[in-house]
């Protein structure tokens, strides 16, 4: 989806809206916008500084990380951005460039969403996850297992360091 942003004017803002096609993202090792997401926005000039402000509307799909079930959530996140058609050496890191006055929003919203996602996906905040022994999911069922806990890294990392020197072999030849 591209917007034209030159027909915005100090004091007369441009709005927008569409669907756009986020299906090619990969996120945590699937694609986590499998159906369109929505896109309104508003292209204003301020002081001469062209801004875009955007809310998006998606479903996030995927598996949570935890244990492992499908999970599905609905929501929508705004952003806003300085735009610029032209980008010189003197202009700001932070401007979004707009060539011959085109902004790409599925470019602008795919990047956006996928730097908002940063922790992994739950299907629930108290998401038990699987049990380390027997791979059941504590959420659903309580399992009998009546092994130790596992190790903890620090335990682990400690042993490793308890490894002879000569492989592991019993031998000194």
């Amino acid at each position: 989806m591209l917007v034209d942003i030159r027909p915005a004017r100090e004091g007369a803002p441009r709005s927008f809206s569409g669907k756009v096609d986020l299906s090619d993202l990969r996120l945590w090792g699937g694609v986590p916008f499998p159906m369109p997401v929505e896109v309104q926005g508003i292209i204003r000039v301020l002081h001469g500084q062209t801004e875009v402000d955007y809310t998006v509307s998606y479903t996030l799909s995927g598996h949570c990380a935890r244990c492992l079930s499908p999970t599905r959530s609905e929501s929508s996140l705004s952003f806003s951005h300085p735009v610029k058609e032209s980008l010189d050496d003197e202009s700001l890191a932070d401007l979004i460039p707009a060539p011959g006055g085109l902004l790409n929003i599925k470019e602008l919203a795919g990047a956006d969403l996928l730097l908002e996602f940063t922790h992994p996906l739950l299907c629930k905040e108290d998401c038990k996850g699987l049990c380390c022994q027997c791979g059941a999911d504590l959420n659903t069922v309580d399992c009998d297992c009546a092994g130790p806990p596992p190790m903890s890294p620090n335990r682990a990392k400690f042993m490793i360091k308890e490894v002879p020197t000569n492989g592991g072999s019993k031998d000194e030849s």
